[in-house]
């Protein structure tokens, strides 16, 4: 008979090769080890062994498991946000996880309802999020505080549905208990829920095809909670997790405990930066930055590029406006009636604007809008255009253009460095004081209301005023790491 595949065991495992399968893991850096060396869990075993009082001995049964471990169980569940049962299985399986615990492969391990009467117990005693403030302290305190980068987001939770009278409904509303509205039927109030609350989802429609009516967005109703956490983005732990009901608004819970404010973090904030990857970098810094801040004489200096795909955007409800004490608002949703694309043109020395409004951004419609710059630019003065590397600008037929039209010279951004063309600047504020909250039911409307500001803008414009050196710039970037300059 041949031997069946797979059916030959290999030698079992003996004790050392458990001891060289943890120092694999400690060399390749365990960080629950590291975690272990740093927080001494002994000081909270007083703690732990008030609120998790064991029953009458003298009934016999099983000896209960140590309280420590319990914790760090929980402690390892909260950390992953993993369910109970998920948690009891990997300190199981995984021996990094094991060794935390400071159990062997041999030892009990807590099973899931063990550790729910044990976080239950500590819920009753009040002691839980008092212990895991103190573990907080005693990593902050040894320097080991995960701050890479925070992701804080929120899911909901749905509860079951309440069956209740209006004037029942009236009493949840006004923040009375279970016990308070159903006092002669405990065993009701103790079923009931007076916690949660409805709160509405908004799913976003698919857009609809080319001709085809745009259908609605889906609003669905829902009734429950809303989880909210805290996440180290580099280790992935779950720093701090809040529950609050459904229709509370995420932003509110930042300054209830996912932030700290005693470390002023703000791990809600993020800026976004971009490193340009251009050889050539440090010249046509220079070279733009020249220009800005002493530009040739008897010539024009215009920072040209277009802003693409503004939409005109109707809201579906009018807007609120100001009041004291009161932010204006608009609904989030809205309906888009079209698009357009301002090509515009800042003149540096005195900060006006040429602008165009066009359907579309290719190379015809940037040729077209330079000629109507060339008109007017006064005649006999050499025109230096900033722009940046989009390919319309290069294009072969704008090449020749240039060719035709021997003043024009083209001095072109670092790539990935549109903050260098000044007309950015512009952009955002036409973005800021008219489009973000504009409602425009047309694409004509929109296009007037562009129009109108940039003539509004060159009543009172003022010239452009650039004010850091190449120098200052190049200085500030040579310090930073992984660029190089040439």
């Amino acid at each position: 008979m041949q031997p069946v595949a797979g059916s030959v065991m290999s030698g079992q495992g003996g004790f050392w090769d458990f001891e060289d399968r943890l120092r694999e893991l400690s060399a390749e850096g365990d960080p629950l080890e590291r975690l272990s060396a740093t927080v001494d869990f002994e000081p909270f075993r007083p703690v732990l062994a008030k609120a998790l009082r064991r029953g009458d001995p003298r009934k016999g049964g099983r000896p209960p498991f140590d309280a420590v471990l319990k914790f760090k169980m929980l402690v390892l569940q909260a950390l992953h946000g993993m369910s109970l049962q998920q948690t009891s299985y990997l300190v199981r399986d995984r021996l990094s996880w094991m060794r935390f615990c400071g159990l062997g492969p041999g030892d009990g391990v807590p099973d899931a309802n063990t550790l729910w009467d044990s976080r239950e117990a500590l819920i009753a005693a009040r002691a839980l999020d008092a212990l895991f403030t103190r573990l907080e302290q005693a990593i902050i305190a040894a320097g080991y505080l995960p701050m890479s980068g925070q992701i804080v987001d929120a899911t909901l939770v749905a509860a079951p549905r309440q069956r209740n009278k209006d004037a029942e409904k009236a009493a949840i509303k006004q923040g009375r208990s279970a016990k308070e509205i159903w006092p002669d039927q405990p065993a009701k109030a103790a079923q009931k829920d007076v916690e949660a609350r409805w709160t509405v989802k908004f799913a976003k429609a698919k857009p609809a095809a080319e001709g085809e009516p745009q259908p609605p967005d889906i609003a669905i109703p829902f009734f429950g909670y809303k989880v909210h956490i805290a996440i180290d983005r580099r280790h992935g732990v779950i720093r701090r997790r809040l529950v609050s009901d459904a229709a509370a608004h995420d932003g509110a819970r930042l300054r209830e405990g996912l932030i700290v404010p005693a470390h002023r973090l703000q791990p809600h904030r993020i800026r976004t930066f971009k490193r340009s990857n251009d050889p050539a970098f440090a010249a046509k810094v220079e070279d733009i930055v020249g220009l800005y801040m002493d530009p040739p004489i008897h010539a024009v200096v215009l920072s040209i590029d277009e802003k693409s795909q503004i939409q005109a955007l109707d809201r579906t409800q009018p807007g609120l406006p100001l009041k004291p004490g009161k932010w204006g608002a608009m609904t989030h949703d809205y309906k888009r009636n079209g698009t357009t694309t301002l090509f515009a043109a800042l003149n540096v020395p005195n900060g006006t604007v040429v602008g165009r409004c066009m359907p579309k951004h290719r190379h015809q419609e940037f040729i077209t809008f330079l000629n109507a710059v060339e008109r007017a630019v006064p005649v006999g003065k050499v025109v230096h255009a900033i722009v940046d590397n989009y390919a319309t600008h290069k294009h072969p037929k704008v090449l020749e253009w240039l060719a035709d039209h021997p003043r024009w010279v083209f001095h072109f951004t670092p790539t990935s460095a549109s903050w260098l063309n000044a007309v950015e600047g512009f952009f955002s504020i036409i973005t800021r004081k008219r489009l973000r909250r504009g409602v425009f039911t047309s694409v004509s409307q929109l296009q007037d209301e562009i129009r109108r500001f940039i003539k509004e803008h060159n009543g009172e414009a003022k010239p452009f005023v650039w004010t850091k050196s190449a120098e200052a710039i190049l200085e500030k970037l040579r310090g930073a790491p992984g660029v190089s300059l040439q």
